[in-house]
């Protein structure tokens, strides 16, 4: 099947790098990281030659999981900050402006979503590396995106609330293994799937009434924080 897939593919660059992530996510559901790492680097190297920066943020963000589980958490924390850099392009942009407001509310609160998962990957790889105040910062940064557009009860809130529980006690002398279970970077769905599954994990989801403006609160936090991870 992959090699039929990637033979199909062959002549089309989009359809060989989608071809490539989705081999690179199923390896890491099945625990094999270096071949899954072979196929998200192959994606990530299409990519960056094809217009768009939506999937090389996602990309970015599975290298991150996959290299922090390899034990490369320099290089996990690398494309984890590349992810972030490249969401907030696609959501301040200016090239990036119409397509942004083409967005359907639905699918703009999905891409927020990667936005707080790339701020918890750089905090958890921060976290290996004993950056221990910086990493309470990510933290931080991705908790208040999740609230406030996720709500209190979604998955990636509360992986990022016990993130920050961890983190604190891990300056206080948490284990390695308590670290190790608390402060494992977030996984996006396959590429392929509809924005709305990045809130699969979500044990009730906020039901949202009014669009929010997600500029001027993102514009917010960049005058609050430092935004480079």
């Amino acid at each position: 099947l992959r090699t039929k897939a990637e033979r199909l593919c062959v002549w089309h660059a989009p359809g060989l790098a989608s071809v490539c992530a989705n081999f690179g996510c199923y390896y890491r559901r099945i625990n094999k990281n270096n071949l899954a790492l072979s196929y998200l680097q192959q994606s990530l190297e299409l990519l960056e030659d094809l217009p768009g920066i939506s999937a090389q943020a996602d990309t970015h963000l599975n290298l991150s999981t996959v290299l922090s589980l390899l034990g490369r958490h320099e290089e996990g924390l690398s494309h984890a900050r590349s992810a972030l850099r490249l969401l907030q392009q696609e959501i301040f942009g200016r090239e990036q402006k119409g397509r942004w407001n083409s967005l359907r509310n639905e699918d703009q609160i999905a891409r927020i979503a990667c936005y707080a998962v790339a701020h918890h990957n750089i905090g958890a790889e921060q976290q290996y590396l004993k950056m221990h105040a910086e990493s309470l910062a990510s933290y931080n940064k991705g908790m208040a995106v999740a609230t406030q557009y996720l709500g209190p009860k979604h998955g990636i809130t509360i992986k990022v609330r016990n993130a920050i529980i961890a983190a604190k006690r891990n300056v206080h002398g948490t284990t390695r293994g308590q670290m190790r279970e608390n402060g494992r970077p977030l996984r996006l769905p396959p590429p392929g799937l509809r924005p709305s599954d990045v809130r699969a994990q979500q044990a009730e989801l906020a039901v949202l009434d009014e669009e929010p403006d997600i500029k001027v609160y993102l514009k917010e936090q960049f005058k609050k924080y430092a935004m480079h991870g």
